[in-house]
């Protein structure tokens, strides 16, 4: 991928290719656990 030349590899994240409606409920799912742990500290 050209965005991805220049970055060396690492071990640190692994990239899991998605289709997009996974894509879509995994942000969701991150999201609103975020939204709730935001709500808490408030």
């Amino acid at each position: 991928w050209v965005i991805l030349e220049g970055i060396p590899p690492t071990d640190l994240f692994e990239i899991y290719p998605l289709r997009p409606g996974q894509a879509f409920g995994l942000f969701m799912a991150r999201f609103n656990e975020l939204m709730e742990l935001r709500q808490c500290a408030a």
